[in-house]
Formats: C-alpha cells, structure tokens, sequence
C-alpha cells in the first residue's frame, strides 16, 4: 500500500481528517488533516502506525540515511512522524505531506 493509503486509513482509525469531498470521485477514500490539526505519530503507538508510516517508501529513505551515516550525524532515530494534508480548497488536488522528526539515540 502507498503512503497516501496507510495515512488516510491512520487518519481515519484515529477519528481526524475527512472523508474525499463529494466532488471529486477519484482517489484515495480519506484524507489528513490540515497543518492545524495535524496528525502526530509516535513510536510505541498501540495502533503500530508509527511503523506502518515509517516502512512507507516515503520513511524507509530518512531511516537508511541515519544508520548510514551514523557516524558523521551520531546515533539518530526517527522521534515521530507528523501528517497534514496542504491542499486550501475543497477542489484542489490532495497533497499529503509527512515531516519526520529525528532525535538523538537514547
């Protein structure tokens, strides 16, 4: 499953964005929510949406390049993954976005 799936279906699961306005019929069933009321997910979640979102090919890139360089940035991990759809108007083009926070190694 692609990113824009598993994020809708955390989103959904977790009672926050909305459902594909009426107008446009095609695409994914449910989106994130706006900046303001983005979705914010950590490890140890009880849903396992932090390793759902962080296995996506948009989270395995920022994972491999912390154990890559794990010696020029120290020992790194991904703190938590924060979900928000951009897109202003009911009629313009979903666009997902996914900011992963990244922390010292405890």
């Amino acid at each position: 499953m692609e990113t824009l799936g598993i994020a809708g279906y955390v989103a959904k699961n977790r009672k926050v964005g909305e459902a594909r306005p009426a107008s446009i019929n095609s695409g994914w069933a449910w989106y994130a929510p706006e900046w303001n009321n983005c979705l914010v997910i950590k490890p140890g979640d009880k849903d396992g949406a932090f390793d759902a979102m962080l296995y996506t090919v948009n989270g395995r890139g920022p994972g491999w390049l912390l154990i890559q360089h794990k010696e020029m940035l120290g020992k790194k991990t991904v703190t938590s993954i924060i979900v928000w759809n951009s897109a202003e108007d009911e009629g313009e083009k979903y666009e997902l976005n996914m900011l992963l926070e990244i922390g010292d190694l405890a």
